[in-house]
């Protein structure tokens, strides 16, 4: 059993060049150039959309457009979830 004081019995000090270090990872979401907290942060911005224009219609808004682009990129595995175009 292996802990604090090592295999033998004896204790361990390892070296602080090999100790490891804690990076920090920055929490959210980015899509495009915006940085948002929360999933549901993303997902008032989805509904506002779809609010705006329904299902189908078309984009003219240029952030919305950027977003919805964005979006589909940040998304793993897009062509198989979207289905044929």
């Amino acid at each position: 059993m292996t802990g604090k004081y090592g295999v033998f019995g004896l204790a361990i000090r390892i070296p602080d060049f090999l100790r490891r270090t804690e990076i920090p990872v920055p929490r959210g979401i980015t899509i495009g150039a915006t940085r948002y907290p929360t999933k549901e942060a993303v997902r008032n911005v989805c509904r506002d959309i779809v609010q705006r224009y329904g299902i189908g219609g078309d984009v003219t808004d240029p952030d919305d457009d950027a977003f919805c682009r964005g979006s589909s990129n940040v998304t793993p595995n897009t062509t198989s979830s979207a289905g044929p175009a």
